[in-house]
């Protein structure tokens, strides 16, 4: 897609409804009004688009802080992973070298990516993408009904 995912800043891959489709179903089938704010599609990598599901979030900003708390919570083995130095590498066979520097490539690319912060321009734009506080009240509710059906 050649943009940023607005979640970790990898290379969107896709589009995430910041107001899940099944949430915004359900409320125009109850004839509850949802601000067209909440209607629009971001740029989203498809692994952050999947931690974050069908969940009901406020802001974009606790949409995000939701998806980097479970994207180290998943990888928390990885993020442990220590440093290894060059000779400490050539002293291991090949395959296990080569594992070993894969999961040091993939703990650098999620730490990256927990780190990141979008430029303030576009954090401004996420930032009037809120749910009002009734429309918040109706989503948390039908948030945790689906929760229970699961």
């Amino acid at each position: 897609m050649g943009t940023d995912c607005v979640y970790c800043g990898e290379v969107a891959t896709g589009r995430d409804h910041f107001l899940p489709v099944s949430a915004s179903v359900l409320l125009r089938a109850l004839s509850i009004d949802i601000d067209d704010r909440c209607l629009v599609t971001l740029p989203a990598c498809k692994e952050c688009n999947t931690l974050a599901g069908a969940r009901v979030f406020r802001t974009v900003a606790g949409k995000r802080r939701y998806i980097k708390r479970t994207l180290a919570k998943r990888n928390a083995k990885v993020l442990a992973l220590r440093d290894w130095d060059q000779d400490e590498l050539e002293e291991l066979g090949w395959t296990l070298r080569t594992t070993i520097i894969s999961g040091m490539h993939k703990r650098d690319q999620i730490k990256r990516r927990l780190a990141w912060l979008p430029a303030s321009d576009v954090e401004k734009t996420l930032s009037r993408i809120d749910i009002g506080s009734g429309s918040a009240r109706n989503l948390a509710a039908w948030d945790g009904m689906s929760r229970k059906r699961a």
